[in-house]
């Protein structure tokens, strides 16, 4: 919902994490590490807050420090420090990817972006999701080809705004991402994708609250789907055509 709360819970927690860091020894936390380094990235790299973003990071390099045994932790600090996460567009797009490149890693941010951001409550920041998700395709293509999309896809026709304009917004920045890397979907999901102008039209979505916000989602998607050469039929080629028409 149109809501801002928790993220004092959040930074709480960060604050925990670094507190455990410093007063357990590694054979303590050997069986949680796993969790806490992935969740302290996810929260460094995507959280909305800068304090809570900050707060993982710190809290990440605690660990690293006090612990040793965080996966990659010193490459990541390399990248993934106080510093580079207080601009949310340069964690989204630089850090992330970055973090992505190790497997350990890879799975965790993935499923946080499509699974929670491109459901997020304001609008720039579902739109900095999608194109997050996008830059993480040349380290996971796999996962963003066919889970991603098999999530995503029935989202797009959701009745709630958020989750439909997130969905939309993904499947659009995705298409351009996995075809610059090589990968090709399979023939299922993209008659779904060539589908979703006309069964979005026919869902009357492009009407009444958020159908602007709608519409230009969509301009979006068609933009992706002609630079990826989609094929269409004829009759989604005229509701593709009426759309942008409208």
């Amino acid at each position: 919902g149109p809501h801002s709360i928790g993220a004092h819970v959040r930074d709480a927690a960060a604050y925990v994490c670094w507190a455990c860091a410093r007063a357990y020894a590694p054979a303590v936390l050997e069986n949680f590490v796993h969790v806490l380094a992935s969740s302290l990235l996810i929260m460094a790299c995507y959280d909305r807050e800068v304090n809570c973003r900050r707060a993982a990071a710190a809290a990440f390099q605690e660990a690293v420090g006090r612990l040793g045994n965080f996966p990659h932790g010193i490459d990541i600090l390399s990248v993934a420090d106080y510093f580079s996460v207080g601009n949310v567009t340069q964690a989204y797009l630089r850090v992330a990817p970055y973090v992505s490149s190790f497997p350990e890693y890879r799975l965790s941010l993935a499923d946080h972006l499509v699974g929670v951001k491109l459901r997020h409550w304001e609008k720039p920041l579902r739109e900095l999701a999608a194109k997050a998700a996008a830059s993480l395709v040349p380290d996971n293509g796999e996962y963003f080809s066919t889970i991603a999309f098999d999530t995503l896809l029935p989202y797009c026709l959701d009745a709630v705004l958020e989750v439909r304009h997130g969905a939309v917004l993904g499947v659009a920045e995705l298409l351009p991402a996995l075809n610059a890397a090589g990968i090709v979907l399979s023939a299922e999901r993209q008659a779904q994708v060539a589908n979703l102008v006309p069964a979005i039209d026919k869902a009357r979505l492009y009407r009444g609250k958020g159908g602007e916000v709608m519409r230009e989602a969509v301009s979006r998607l068609i933009s992706s789907m002609s630079a990826v050469c989609l094929p269409l039929s004829k009759a989604q080629h005229a509701k593709v055509q009426e759309a942008l028409d409208e």
